[in-house]
């Protein structure tokens, strides 16, 4: 068990007391003071130091309060948790009772080791799996420490054989994606920019313009003709084009694909390129 003597955690779920078990001084946010008092004099009684301080997570001013008093009590705030947990989240959604397409995001909690993260995984998609129209597995979360280390191939491919055993069709999406999330991770590619490349919406638009750009043509005469076709066709999508979501990280991503093919590519001497001519 974790001994933390000097962080101070803000905690609105249920890692509240054994926050206090692990030798965290714990601040209670919430909204139900009576039970939230219970809470307190439950971390008390795990030998930690506790405050309760009434905090409504929509507020803005109740948050910067609780900050405060935080700090002005124990002289810094470490950590800020505003998760209830799984069980809590999936009321939330049944209560929300949404109907259209609904993706909901798992993830290991931030003490669990990276060796024990599937227990997780299986824990948390097992619970949402009836709720959700598709589940995205969330592995490079910047807010859980280490949690980038599930990246690694082996440790992504040890994750399916886990979810293999209950979610099959969840297994197989994960391999299906793993050399694209593998190199969009590589890479460093920011998440707005990750989000436009893992889309084919830029590709399909395009085809889409060239298809109906070329659809008066009644005779093909030979490949040649099919391509500047094509190619009339990508200029005028081309000026149906906008900035794509991210752009502004496209020079970093060059500047990554370099450095990542300069590494791989070994450089051809002159004797080489004259006797490939």
């Amino acid at each position: 068990m974790l001994s933390l003597p000097a962080v101070v955690r803000a905690l609105a779920g249920p890692r509240r007391v054994p926050s206090a078990q692990e030798g965290a001084k714990v601040v209670v946010a919430a909204r139900r003071d009576k039970e939230s008092e219970a809470v307190l004099a439950e971390i008390r009684g795990a030998g930690s130091e506790g405050l309760y301080v009434h905090t409504d997570a929509t507020e803005p001013k109740d948050l910067k309060a609780m900050v405060e008093k935080s700090v002005a009590t124990y002289g810094r705030l470490d950590f800020a948790f505003n998760n209830a947990g799984v069980d809590q989240f999936v009321q939330n959604v049944q209560a929300a009772r949404y109907r259209g397409t609904l993706g909901l995001n798992i993830g290991k909690n931030f003490d669990t080791p990276n060796e024990r993260a599937a227990e997780d995984y299986v824990t948390c998609l097992r619970a949402v799996y009836a709720h959700a129209s598709y589940v995205a597995i969330n592995v490079s979360s910047p807010n859980t420490e280490g949690l980038r280390a599930l990246q690694a191939e082996a440790a992504l491919l040890a994750l399916a054989k886990e979810l293999d055993r209950t979610h099959p069709g969840a297994a197989a999406s994960l391999r299906e994606g793993l050399d694209e999330t593998l190199t969009v991770l590589r890479l460093n590619v920011a998440p707005t920019l990750a989000r436009t490349l893992r889309s084919t919406n830029c590709i399909e638009s395009m085809i889409s313009v060239c298809r109906e750009h070329a659809g008066n043509v009644k005779r093909w005469r030979d490949g040649q003709m099919a391509l500047r076709w094509c190619a009339a066709g990508m200029v005028e999508a081309g000026k149906q084009l906008r900035r794509v979501n991210g752009h502004l990280h496209l020079p970093k991503l060059r500047a990554a694909l370099d450095a990542h093919f300069t590494g791989n590519v070994t450089a051809v001497s002159q004797n080489e390129d004259q006797k490939a001519a």
